[in-house]
């Protein structure tokens, strides 16, 4: 295909123009989602330090809040009572490049029949998969500062067989709150919340926001800048080539 604009001969291909116009348009698309995610991020953030400026509650008043109202990000002080050989493992998380798994339990306050499903954090996984680390509670009693998650609690997860056991500790795949009402028979809130004090050897690690919004922009900046190059180098050969021939 030739064409020729202002004195200067272009030669190109109509496979090469589609592919230059594809890649073109796809960074374009990849620039403008990480940039709508930078938004969010940022909206993220502001709801959170929102929800952070309320203070610590107690649980009894993060529940006086309406129904509808997401509760995520609000810090709760817990004292309650745990059952120390009733707790979950779920699967499949890496802190520092280690794999292992998170400690669920649960937590009854005073005055709540419900119990709340904490993470507690994070623990390191044996050399054998079929051997679960084991949990010591020193206690069944436990006072800890936590931050409620709530909503999509799940996450992404890879499909699996559930594993059917009657011991404990139970190994789990993803967090699903109706699941854990039926394995412990217990009556259970419909949100959970993150310890962010430390138990035991039991790590910690949530974090509400993992990639920042200026992240976020400079790979919007980057993928838009490829698009960019691509069609600059598109134009270049082409134009050099016209000129060769």
């Amino acid at each position: 295909m030739d064409i020729r604009l202002q004195h200067q001969s272009f030669h190109f291909s109509f496979i090469a123009l589609l592919i230059t116009l594809l890649i073109a348009l796809s960074c374009g698309g990849l620039a403008r989602w990480q940039y709508h995610r930078a938004i969010e991020k940022q909206q993220s953030l502001s709801y959170l330090a929102d929800k952070a400026s309320l203070g610590e509650l107690q649980l009894a008043e993060a529940l006086l809040m309406p129904d509808e109202w997401n509760k995520t990000g609000v810090i709760v002080h817990l004292k309650g009572v745990i059952e120390k050989h009733k707790y979950w493992l779920l699967d499949n998380k890496v802190l520092n490049g280690r794999v292992g798994y998170d400690v669920l339990i649960i937590v009854k306050v005073a005055n709540e029949p419900r119990g709340l499903i904490v993470n507690l954090g994070w623990i390191p996984a044996s050399d054998e998969r079929n051997f679960l680390p084991a949990v010591s509670f020193a206690d069944t009693e436990i006072n800890i500062k936590a931050q409620i998650k709530d909503g999509d609690l799940a996450g992404f997860y890879l499909a699996h067989e559930e594993e059917k056991s009657s011991s404990w500790p139970k190994r789990i795949q993803y967090i699903d709150i109706d699941k854990l009402a039926r394995q412990s028979a217990e009556s259970l809130l419909p949100f959970m919340a993150y310890s962010k004090d430390s138990i035991l050897d039991i790590q910690p690690h949530y974090e509400p926001v993992v990639m920042t919004p200026q992240k976020h922009k400079a790979y919007a900046l980057q993928w838009g800048l490829i698009g960019i190059a691509a069609v600059v180098v598109f134009v270049f050969a082409s134009k050099v080539r016209g000129n060769h021939e």
